[in-house]
């Protein structure tokens, strides 16, 4: 049974209708849990940098740093000049399915394996995501998508604070070429292959979503800022039409996240605060949810900020609005919410 429900629940008056609502959440936690590997193992989520620094040779370090054409930084780059020893790139524009226009879409089964062999990861390795942000962007994509690919979740785990906070505590960076365990001494047994697992369940495409106008199953809740929502402005990738999915929800990933400008350190905001966050934006999270973005990124914020207080991982609608919001699909957009 959640937490946060049961503060939410005035111990003196317990109606029929909370008793409900709670039955429901626990309905769909136990769907989720038969689709997810320890999903209820949570201890180990997010790891402080201190913790990260005791256990640095025991663990596999990936630097999962992405970002926007618009913001003109290179992540390939910015890693070469400075990452934590030991890590290894995690590119989403380069482990994705080149097949598709769209951006880093999820991989197939073959390439991921390819890839984590490339990267020295294995299926029982412990993950330690970070990116330079302090901001979970990429780093909950990337997170997410060793969930998809069957990684127990209680072997990925999140950098509290990312780059920044591991610099603040005064841990050594190093600058150096991006490598492939085949082509360094890492001590990584070659012989040992990844076997993943895709699981369905934690991700939408386009015809779920379509189908979800109809039989309206689960909220779907979009990430990207007001103003691209409610089609004020033009979207940062050309072409692209503006506006959002029919009776979605807007809840900007930036809402969930404590600024890095003016000293600040990032990371999610309380979470009190997240879950009023989501009740303030009318989400019921008694029911299931899924989440949306540009490209299927800071969805994964949203889906993150749910699952770290508890409640089941929303999938996420891979090809978001760089598919949906193409003008030869011919999808119904709204730029309301009626």
């Amino acid at each position: 049974m959640l937490k946060s429900l049961i503060i939410n629940i005035n111990k003196s008056s317990v109606t029929s209708n909370n008793i409900s609502k709670i039955s429901k959440v626990n309905q769909i936690n136990r769907y989720f849990s038969s689709k997810m590997t320890n999903v209820d193992d949570r201890s180990k989520l997010f790891v402080s940098p201190k913790w990260l620094k005791e256990n640095q040779n025991n663990v596999k370090i990936v630097d999962a740093s992405w970002f926007m054409a618009h913001e003109k930084r290179d992540p390939r780059k910015e890693f070469v000049d400075k990452h934590i020893k030991s890590a290894k790139l995690f590119d989403i524009d380069e482990i994705c399915d080149k097949t598709v226009s769209l951006p880093h879409n999820l991989p197939s089964e073959q390439v991921f394996e390819k890839e984590m062999k490339r990267l020295g990861i294995t299926n029982d390795d412990h993950i330690i995501i970070y990116d330079t942000r302090a901001q979970y962007v990429a780093s909950a994509r990337v997170w997410w998508t060793f969930l998809i690919f069957g990684h127990s979740a209680s072997k990925v785990s999140l950098l509290e604070g990312g780059l920044p906070a591991w610099e603040r505590e005064g841990y050594p960076v190093q600058s150096g070429p991006i490598e492939n365990s085949t082509n360094n001494n890492d001590g990584v047994d070659q012989s040992k292959t990844y076997k993943s697992t895709f699981n369905n369940d934690l991700v939408k495409n386009k015809q779920d979503i379509l189908n979800n106008l109809q039989n309206k199953e689960y909220q779907l809740i979009d990430a990207r800022s007001a103003d691209r929502f409610w089609g004020r402005v033009d979207e940062p990738r050309p072409g692209l039409l503006r506006g959002h999915i029919p009776n979605s929800l807007n809840i900007p990933w930036t809402d969930l996240i404590e600024p890095v400008a003016n000293g600040g350190h990032g990371g999610f905001i309380p979470n009190d605060k997240v879950l009023s966050t989501f009740k303030e934006k009318g989400v019921d999270l008694s029911s299931k949810i899924a989440t949306t973005c540009g490209s299927g990124t800071t969805a994964a914020v949203l889906s993150l900020g749910l699952y770290k207080l508890g409640y089941p991982l929303a999938p996420i609608y891979d090809g978001s609005w760089s598919e949906w919001g193409l003008p030869l699909n011919k999808l119904p957009t709204s730029c309301s919410n009626n």
